[in-house]
Formats: structure tokens, sequence, C-alpha cells
């Protein structure tokens, strides 16, 4: 049975560099084994005092709210309330005048402005007719006797005659009197009549004089009330007006405050990032030193000027195939003699 040849080579550091390699190991280990170095400065900068006013102004802004703009809205609200009042008012009344009835001159109305003595007058009269009747007949009655025609047919007639006189007069008389005191009755109603009807227009007239002033006055009211409405409108939205201005102004105030804050605190901040950068820079210098060799040393050419052994070992072959080995190695040797 035959086994195959085999061989091996080791490379070795050469002397010379031999040192390089045991410092960098040694700078390893010392940098591995530095215990960890705790930053003891800030790593951000604190909120100055242009920032947290300008927070605080802003929150006492909000809190604030926007008094005149709700007032404008209570205002305005108030104002529509008004304006629907005067829609919904009741129209100005007028009254037509209720002029007295002029009437009718009738019996009753007779009767109302007639004297209530003129019957008592008539009667008067009439008595003092039938007196004078009586008068007349005595003195007829005396002529009669004087003339022997008492109770005869002359004396009949004539006091017939005188009877019808009487009752003739007394009924003229009281016809007259009744158309007198009718005239008169009629005469006193049209004046009064006109009296009224003068009143009634002069009342009239006042009623319509005084109405269609206080319906000037209702309107000027009205009117003054409807301006009144709209400036307070205008005026609530003005005041609303100014105070959104007064507050964007007041925000923007805040806005560059903190503006201001913050540049001064990314100053400070850049300060503290680049404090961090060289404490990062010294605590690692050492560490940085060492890899930066040992990548150095480890970049040698090594292989280049190494020492390398190489230990072979011959194949081993069966009996027959060293014996022939062996005779082709003697033909060799004896063919190499001279």
């Amino acid at each position: 049975m035959s086994t195959p040849a085999t061989s091996s080579s080791t490379t070795s550091i050469p002397d010379e560099l031999k040192p390089y390699f045991t410092d960098s190991l040694e700078r390893a280990r010392s940098a591995a084994s530095t215990p960890y170095t705790t930053y003891q400065g800030s790593r951000v900068a604190d909120t100055n005092a242009d920032i947290t006013a300008a927070h605080q102004g802003v929150r006492r802004i909000a809190a604030n709210g926007m008094p005149a703009t709700t007032a404008a809205v209570n205002t305005v609200n108030n104002a529509a309330a008004g304006i629907g009042a005067f829609s919904t008012a009741d129209p100005y009344k007028f009254s037509a005048f209720d002029y007295s009835d002029s009437g009718t001159f009738d019996a009753n109305a007779a009767k109302q402005y007639m004297s209530p003595y003129v019957q008592n007058v008539l009667d008067l009269q009439k008595q003092q007719q039938e007196r004078d009747y009586q008068t007349q007949n005595a003195a007829r009655a005396s002529n009669a006797v004087q003339a022997g025609a008492f109770g005869g047919s002359r004396q009949a007639v004539q006091q017939g005659i005188a009877e019808n006189d009487l009752l003739n007069r007394q009924n003229l008389t009281e016809a007259t009197g009744m158309r007198d005191a009718y005239t008169d009755a009629q005469k006193m109603y049209e004046a009064d009549r006109a009296a009224r009807m003068k009143t009634d227009e002069n009342r009239a007239a006042e009623t319509s004089r005084v109405q269609a002033g206080q319906s000037s006055e209702n309107l000027s009211r009205d009117t003054l009330g409807l301006k009144g409405i709209e400036l307070t409108g205008n005026m609530a939205n003005q005041g609303s007006q100014l105070e959104a201005r007064a507050r964007a102004g007041d925000i923007e105030a805040q806005k560059l405050l903190e503006a201001s804050g913050t540049y001064d605190r990314n100053i400070e901040q850049q300060g503290l990032d680049a404090g961090y950068q060289q404490f990062v820079e010294q605590r690692d210098w050492n560490q940085n030193q060492s890899n930066n060799y040992s990548n150095i040393v480890a970049g040698l050419p090594v292989g280049n000027v190494g020492q390398t052994n190489t230990t072979s070992t011959p194949a081993k072959g069966s009996w027959l195939q060293q014996a022939v080995g062996a005779g082709i190695a003697a033909i060799g040797a004896y063919n190499s003699l001279p």
C-alpha cells in the first residue's frame, strides 16, 4: 500500500519587525483597558430667558382670548335683535275720527229743541183772547139790551160770529206759535249741528295734526334707532378688527422674541457641541492612535521578507513500486557514471 507525499510551511515575523507588532499589541491592550470617561459638561443648551418669555407671552395671549371680538359678537347679536324688534313692531296706528251723527230734524228733535214754555205762552195768549172775547161779549149784550134786541136772532148771529172768531184766533195763535216754535227749534238744531260739525272738524284736524306729529316722531326715532344700531355694529366690527390686528402684532412680537432666543440658544448649542466633540477627540485619542498604528503595522509586507520553513515527506509506494523505483534509480545512477 502507498501513501502520498506531504509538505507544510510556516512563516515567521522577521526579527527586525517583531518590536513593532509587540508594540501594537501593547497599545491595543492599553487602549482596551482604559476605563470609560464620563462627559461632565452639558450636551443641550438650556432654554434662555427670551424663549421662556415668548412662550409665556403666547400663553398669556391665548388665555386673554379676544374680549373685544366677543363683545362685538354680542353687540351684533343685540343689534340684530333690535332690528328684529323694529321689523316686528306694530305699524303706526292711525284712528279715523269718529264724527258725530248729524242726524235729521224730526219730531223728536223738534220736541227736544222746542222751548218747554211755548205751550204756556200760547195758553196765556188764548186766555187773553178769551178775556177779550168776554169783554166784547158783554159790550155786545149791553148794546143789544139798549137796542131792544137782546135775546133775538141778531144777537145770536153776532154771538156765533164772535165765538167763531175767538176759536179762529185761538187756533191761529196756537198754529202760529207752534210754527214759530218749530222754526226756532229747527234753526237751533241746525245751528247746533253746524256747531257740532265745526267742533268735529276742529277735533279731527287736531287729531290729524297730533297723529302726524307722532308718526314723524316715531319715524325719526326708528330712523335714529336703526342708525344707532348700524353705528354700534360698525364700531363693534372696527373694535374686533383692531383687536385682531393687536393680537397679531403681539403674536408677531413673541415670534421675534422667540427667534432671538432661539438664535442665542443655537449659538450656545454650537459651543456645547464643539466642547463635546473636543472631549470625544481627547478621550479617544489613544484609541485612535493605537488603531492607526495597528493599521500601519498590519500593512507591513511580512510575507515578502519573512522566513518560510518547508517540511516534505516523500510518498511511500508498495514493495513492487519501491523495487521498481530502486531499479530505475540504480539505472539512472549507472547511467550517470562516466
